[in-house]
């Protein structure tokens, strides 16, 4: 009976999973390292809160047909910072497809929508509502491939856009709006009981309405899921593991900007950043509804711009239910 229940929950067409999260954020502003280009900026520190819903619809279809709809919310509060760092994100996604046997070929059209707490006067009066901030679309074929039992490669490409609300104008130059092609080639090795490993190389280009924002994005990423008991431990405890990400992005911008060096003498270059993202976490599955983790993360990003230098750390622990 225990295994028939187990196989209907997590085979269930309709699963909802509710989160909620909080702790500290070291950088909630990405204030500048260098304090000659901070413009005065205060403490970027605060407490965060974070509640979040995931609706996904999978149903067991009779035929080789897939489909894989979802909808994910999620929000950010800030002790600090309220009336100019709360967001909202909410990203609705269908995933139709089909399934020859070895492989498969499914159409990615995804929509999110982000809210901010914005202001778009040239000075604002530091008491903002959450505006309509951004509407992102990305729409592709996806292509898996079974390479053994154990090893599944994906290949991605297709188009996004990008449409940014309620910014304060400085110049055509730095209009955000976007659009452009995207690809990624990922490999993914699953080993021991529910251990895996994801290799992942992804590559953008973004023209912007600004020229300022043009760039061309090329990022590589590993994902590493490591069980920390054996199975007669966690048939009593629940599935505990540990879970390291990392990523280096290398962001090139196409045109010459203005900027002020630390010396603040005035030049003019084309943008170059590298963003390094680390992060590890302690989850534990205590039943199949209940879920909780710890998790530690590092941003780090260098640019020949000082101002877009900055550093980022982030402790979070939270709690999931999923019915």
């Amino acid at each position: 009976m225990d295994a028939v229940e187990n196989t209907l929950f997590y085979t269930r067409p309709l699963r909802v999973t509710l989160g909620i999260s909080g702790g500290y954020d070291s950088n909630v502003t990405s204030k500048p390292r260098h304090e000659s280009v901070a413009g005065g900026a205060g403490n970027p520190e605060t407490g965060v809160f974070s509640p979040s819903v995931r609706l996904e619809f999978v149903p067991q279809l009779e035929s080789n047909w897939l489909f894989n709809a979802m909808f994910y919310s999620t929000a950010n509060f800030n002790q600090n910072y309220v009336h100019s760092r709360d967001s909202v994100s909410s990203t609705f996604s269908v995933i139709p497809g089909y399934n020859f046997g070895r492989f498969s070929i499914s159409m990615l059209g995804s929509y999110t929508n982000y809210l901010l707490r914005t202001d778009p006067d040239t000075t604002p009066d530091g008491n903002a509502n959450l505006k309509h901030y951004e509407d992102y679309f990305t729409f592709g074929p996806i292509f898996k491939m079974l390479l053994t039992e154990k090893q599944i490669v994906e290949l991605f490409a297709g188009y996004d856009k990008k449409n940014y609300y309620n910014q304060a104008f400085t110049s055509n130059d730095n209009l955000r709006d976007a659009e452009g092609v995207r690809a990624y080639l990922s490999w993914v090795w699953f080993f021991l009981d529910n251990g895996f490993i994801n290799l992942r190389y992804e590559v953008a280009n973004e023209a912007a309405n600004g020229s300022y924002w043009d760039n061309t994005c090329n990022r590589f990423s590993a994902n590493l899921v490591l069980p920390l008991l054996p199975a007669d431990y966690i048939q009593k405890i629940g599935f505990v593991y540990l879970q390291l990400a990392g990523s280096y992005t290398l962001q090139d911008y196409s045109h010459p900007q203005p900027y002020s060096e630390l010396d603040g003498s005035a030049k003019t270059d084309k943008r170059k950043d590298d963003i390094y993202n680390g992060s590890a976490s302690l989850n534990w599955d205590i039943t199949k509804n209940w879920s909780c983790f710890l998790q530690y993360a590092h941003t780090k990003t260098d640019s020949n711009i000082p101002a877009y230098e900055y550093t980022r750390n982030l402790y979070l622990a939270g709690l999931e239910f999923k019915f």
